[in-house]
């Protein structure tokens, strides 16, 4: 066996992943943490509410004499990026920008999973030593630091487990080799590599072990059956029996996935802990993990989709681009304007506790109306961020998301989700949504607001198109990353969003 960069070291993962290796499962988890977050009883509302559809077993407490399944499972959603852990929260359910796409239908399942697992890498910040590692460390006379991700960064530990797994298996493939890992290999062969860029010790030590007597690790071997069973779940992953290996869709676009897998290798798509303050490092984590760049994203496009897949993998419903309902009203040049109503700050969104219906699955692509989850809680962040800086914040359906006024300016402000598939339509929506806001509203009132598009997710954004947007339009240009925080592409009125 290759050398591990520290005794015992392994890929640790939930032990509760194996339940949710069914997307009814996570998407009964998620929609019933999206329903009941801001419920001071909100553990106890999930329980009811998924032991009521059957999902997962109640799992009572004899002592507490109650269901406690949302305590056992909790573990399954920050594993996956989909909330922040509650540990960090005070308790709270904090959906990040990813689980929310997902119940909105902009990702799909399989897309999810897949984008997860490709991204998901050690160290990271929500990883905790278990009872058992902290036990072999010491007996082996490792020093622990106080926390995981310090250990693993102090041994130059910086992989991504499934990119590994990719890599290698795409290299079997193209020497047709026999183009399948066991668990055992992987741990002998794989496991030990610290970083991606050194896949090819893997490789070549895989190809040598291959048909051989290979000695057993149970602890570390339930992590990678654990890890083969969520990577199952992906649209490029399948596993069996005996091991993991390609899909046939993942066979037919080696070339894409190769490409896919020199960026994902790139060194600024790699979380790098800055501190080592745990609830500092837990948030960045969840940043990070929880709202991949689009660059980082895995989507099929949509003549790879066809009515089966879709109706596999959006059970919530597939996003359509749904234009601004236009009226008498929304073609007057004023702009009829309201007090956004406020929350108060620590609501995590500007929905009111959606219902989701679990067994409404769409027969084809884009016959439900886009959801407005994600789109809602970036609205509500940047009104709430505008206000603390001395705005009115206003908002009308019909037009403009925001408008935010002080004594000095107006500020318009149009937010839009975006993915790989619908970036160009959604920037050139937000574009010309603005400019007819911003033409109107000079009209009104004989002044000319700055005007800023916010989208969802960063992402490369060409030099080509700042310019256009700084000197050409004359707007403002950024992604959101969290709450109050937001990356600038351009200078024209984006000082608000910018905290220093």
């Amino acid at each position: 066996m290759l050398p591990p960069p520290y005794p015992s070291y392994s890929w640790p993962i939930s032990q509760h992943i194996g339940p949710a290796a069914n997307k009814k499962v996570v998407y009964a988890l998620l929609s019933a943490a999206y329903k009941y977050a801001g419920k001071e009883n909100y553990q106890d509302l999930i329980t009811d509410d998924l032991v009521k559809q059957g999902i997962l077993t109640p799992n009572h407490r004899q002592d507490l004499n109650k269901d406690q399944l949302w305590r056992d499972y909790q573990q399954i959603l920050p594993e996956l990026g989909l909330i922040i852990s509650t540990k960090y929260t005070n308790g709270r359910i904090v959906p990040t920008p990813i689980g929310m796409a997902c119940l909105d239908g902009a990702i799909g399942f399989s897309e999810l999973v897949t984008t997860q697992c490709l991204n998901y890498q050690y160290p990271n910040g929500h990883k905790n030593f278990s009872s058992s590692l902290r036990k072999i460390l010491k007996s082996s006379g490792v020093t622990l630091p106080s926390k995981m991700f310090e250990l693993d960064t102090s041994h130059g530990v910086l992989i991504k487990p499934a990119l590994l797994l990719l890599r290698i298996l795409l290299e079997l493939n193209m020497d047709k080799r026999e183009n399948i890992i066991t668990p055992l290999e992987c741990l002998h062969a794989l496991v030990p590599i610290k970083t991606n860029s050194d896949w090819e010790i893997g490789f070549n030590y895989l190809c040598k072990i291959k048909g051989s007597s290979l000695a057993r690790d149970t602890r570390r071997i339930r992590h990678i059956q654990e890890w083969f069973r969520l990577l199952n779940l992906t649209d490029i992953f399948i596993g069996d029996g005996r091991g993991l290996s390609l899909t046939a869709y993942a066979k037919n676009n080696i070339k894409a996935l190769l490409a896919l897998c020199d960026k994902l290798s790139e060194s600024n798509s790699y979380w790098i802990p800055q501190t080592d303050s745990a609830q500092a490092e837990a948030f960045s984590w969840f940043t990070h993990f929880g709202n991949p760049k689009l660059a980082l994203q895995w989507l099929r496009t949509d003549s790879d989709m066809d009515s089966s897949y879709v109706t596999d993998n959006y059970p919530l419903g597939f996003e359509i681009d749904k234009s601004p309902q236009v009226g008498q009203q929304g073609l007057s040049p004023g702009l009829t304007l309201a007090p956004i109503a406020m929350r108060k700050t620590e609501q995590t969104s500007a929905a009111n506790d959606p219902t989701v219906n679990q067994d409404k699955i769409i027969e084809g692509m884009r016959k439900r109306a886009q959801q407005t989850r994600l789109h809602d809680s970036i609205v509500y962040d940047a009104a709430t961020l505008l206000k603390g800086k001395g705005f009115e914040v206003f908002e009308d359906r019909n037009s403009v998301d925001l408008l935010a006024i002080n004594q000095q300016e107006e500020l318009l402000i149009e937010v839009k989700t975006i993915t790989l598939r619908n970036i160009a339509s959604r920037l050139r929506l937000g574009v010309g949504q603005l400019a007819e806001y911003r033409y109107r509203r000079e009209m009104n009132n004989r002044s000319r607001p700055s005007s800023v598009l916010v989208v969802s997710s960063g992402f490369d954004c060409p030099e080509w198109m700042t310019t256009y947007f700084e000197n050409d339009i004359g707007m403002g240009l950024v992604s959101y990353i969290a709450a109050h925080n937001y990356s600038a592409y351009t200078c024209v009125g984006v000082e608000n969003f910018i905290t220093t």
